[in-house]
């Protein structure tokens, strides 16, 4: 697990890590020099509000019965203080993931945090994952369209689409890339450093108009 720590000793330490199904060994250490004791241990699982642990009670992940496969998991990177740049995320662990239909979290939808990220609204990079197949009447040249703040890009298969690198602001910039009819991977790289965070991706398929990158 990654913890960091916050500035409010009263909201306790906070730390992730990114569990597969199965059991889980689980040790708490606990000093008490002087004063009132007190120790409580908090759990938010994946779409989940947090509560106390209870060891009694199972934790519920990602149903397998969802179908993910129609969903873009976002893996979750926690970042050093003062990252100015998008790190490369193939030589980093992930700390967690989450699920969305959409990459549409603009700067003001009422909260800083993500899904899957409670309490975590600084240093923090996120990766989505996204394959998808054209049919022979979906191939064509592709219009995309990040807008993201501190910074992102956005690669289709090996190739560097967009580059909206950037910090301390809002960034947008697009790219075209012809794609054939056949599977498609693509990635799409954001960070957050400190004040507002959003990242938007829209696409505009050949003849159409632009809209919001989701799988529906």
């Amino acid at each position: 697990s990654v913890t960091s720590k916050t500035k409010n000793k009263a909201e306790g330490d906070i730390g992730w890590v990114f569990l597969q199904e199965g059991s889980y060994p689980i040790s708490l250490d606990y000093f008490h020099p002087n004063g009132e004791p007190k120790l409580k241990l908090y759990v938010t699982p994946p779409n989940g509000e947090e509560k106390i642990f209870s060891p009694a009670r199972t934790l519920q992940g990602y149903a397998t019965d969802v179908k993910n496969t129609n969903m873009i998991p976002g893996f979750v990177y926690l970042l050093k203080e003062g990252t100015k740049k998008l790190p490369n995320y193939n030589k980093m662990d992930p700390s967690g993931m989450f699920f969305t239909k959409a990459i549409d979290y603009p700067t003001d939808r009422g909260t800083s945090e993500f899904p899957g990220v409670p309490k975590r609204n600084k240093w923090l990079g996120l990766r989505f994952y996204v394959k998808f197949s054209l049919s022979d009447q979906e191939k064509g040249r592709y219009r995309f369209r990040l807008v993201a703040d501190d910074g992102a890009r956005l690669i289709v298969g090996k190739k560097l689409v967009i580059n909206a690198d950037g910090y301390g602001g809002t960034q947008q910039k697009s790219g075209t890339v012809t794609l054939p009819a056949g599977t498609h991977e693509m990635f799409i790289d954001y960070y957050q450093a400190t004040g507002p965070s959003g990242i938007q991706l829209y696409i505009t398929p050949p003849g159409e108009a632009e809209k919001i990158f989701a799988f529906q």
